[in-house]
Parts: structure tokens; sequence; C-alpha cells
């Protein structure tokens, strides 16, 4: 076998297992109390992130789901695709007093080991906690309005 025929075989191996992959976070996908709560998309697509990244990064792939402390609003996180610069999220929440629930689909930024991005006016920062199962997440709005949550992950 030729080095060429053998890198195109482990290429070909590598999209068949991401591929193996989604289907299989489809099939295992549950509804849980909060994600019964937030109307999230139809389609939905968690890429594996690359190996080579680290365990902080990689380990964000998924969903997180938690309530906001302020106010007690059901929260989920869902890291679709990530690497060192940007992740491909969902960010949904439950009826409010003010507002319906719903969620946005957004490009964050990856900094450090955090994501970061906007939605609705609010600015909104994640950080994996150490035991890697559990997201610190703080929520800033106009007004001085601020809010912490601790999301685990949903498998």
């Amino acid at each position: 076998m030729t080095k060429k025929v053998f890198k195109s075989l482990v290429i070909t191996l590598l999209m068949a297992t991401q591929v193996a992959a989604v289907h299989l976070a489809f099939a295992e996908w549950k509804e849980t109390d909060i994600s019964r709560e937030i109307p999230l998309p139809k389609k939905i697509t968690i890429v594996p992130p690359s190996p080579d990244l680290p365990k902080e990064i990689v380990n964000f792939s998924g969903r997180w789901e938690g309530l906001w402390e302020v106010n007690s609003l059901p929260g989920v996180l869902i890291v679709e695709e990530i690497n060192l610069k940007e992740a491909k999220v969902i960010s949904g929440w439950g009826r409010g007093v003010y507002f319906p629930p719903g969620y946005d689909r957004i490009k964050a930024k990856v900094v450090g080991k955090e994501i970061r991005f906007s939605a609705k006016n609010c600015q909104f920062s994640f950080k994996l906690n150490e035991d890697l199962n559990s997201v610190h997440g703080e929520r800033s709005c106009p007004g001085g309005i601020s809010s912490p949550i601790t999301m685990k992950k949903v498998e």
C-alpha cells in the first residue's frame, strides 16, 4: 500500500467515525425537565472536536443544562462545533416573566478556556469547571442585570 493510499484510507475512516458519532448523538438525545421547557431547533449536529485540542476545549462539546440563579430561568448551552478560536453554539432559555421561551444559534468566540458571545443585548461567558463535567456561566445585561449559572453536561 502506497503512502497516498494509506493516508486516503485513514482520512476516510476518520470521516466515517465522525459521521457515526453525530448519528449516535441524535440516537441518544434524551429529554430532561429543562429541555422540555425550551423549544430547541429540529436539527442539531454535534461535530466531534479535534482530539488535538486541549481537554478544557474538547469537553465543551455537547449539551449543558442548568438554572440561572437570579430568576431560576432554565438554560441550555449546546456546543455544536468548537476549535481554538470559535464555537458554534445554541443558547436556549425557558419562559420568563416578560418573554417567551426560545433559542439563538450563535457563532461564539473561544478566548483561552472560555466561550463568549452576545445575544439579546446581553453578554455571556462560559468556563469549564475543573471537574470537566460542569460549566460556570455568567450573563450580563443592560441596566446592571447579571446572573450566574452552573450547568451540568447532559449525555
